[in-house]
């Protein structure tokens, strides 16, 4: 893992909302919590990270959608950095059903890239968007960073579980994904 500079929870946030304003699993509920409360999508492709105001508004939006997030952001020393392919294989998924279930109750991403790779398929949920971010991968696409938190167990990501998964089956293995990291401050 490589350091490239310290981050903040305001750029965490919206790196958040950047990735899921593209993601076709999340878009929608992501609109709707901006209709909510007025906003357009500029909050997130325009953003303002020194305006407190905009900050405040897409945490907001990010919890009104994402309610399973209690993390309290700001209890984080955040740094963004670069992961090389055995830091993304130790990464560990939340504690989902469906991530459990694809990496064999592990929650290690290595490993359920693996079994995409030999074809497992999990509650009938279709692997090819892996595939997808694979492909993507080899193209040059640069995704918005992911995001991690340090757990007990290891880094666990909190953003960005089916992009670290697509990484692993990319086949230039030399990518390096980018992530905003967070420490718990003491």
């Amino acid at each position: 893992m490589k350091i490239i500079r310290a981050s903040s929870p305001d750029e965490a946030v919206l790196v958040w909302l950047q990735a899921e304003l593209k993601s076709r699993r999340f878009q929608n509920d992501l609109q709707k919590s901006l209709d909510k409360y007025g906003l357009s999508s500029q909050i997130i492709t325009n953003p303002d990270l020194s305006d407190k105001s905009e900050n405040g508004l897409r945490l907001k939006i990010l919890k009104d959608y994402r309610d399973w997030f209690e993390d309290n952001i700001y209890a984080f020393d955040l740094k963004l950095v670069e992961l090389e392919v055995d830091d993304i294989k130790a990464l560990r998924y939340i504690d989902y059903s469906y991530w459990n279930e694809l990496s064999d109750d592990t929650r290690l991403v290595g490993v359920a890239a693996k079994n995409v790779e030999r074809g497992k398929v999990v509650f009938d949920v279709s692997n090819a968007h892996f595939f997808d971010i694979a492909k993507a991968v080899e193209a040059g696409t640069q995704f918005a960073p992911i995001v991690v938190l340090e757990r007990e167990q290891g880094l666990e990501i909190a953003e960005g579980h089916a992009r670290a998964t697509g990484y692993l089956l990319a086949d230039s293995s030399s990518e390096q994904l980018q992530a905003i990291v967070g420490s718990p401050i003491s």
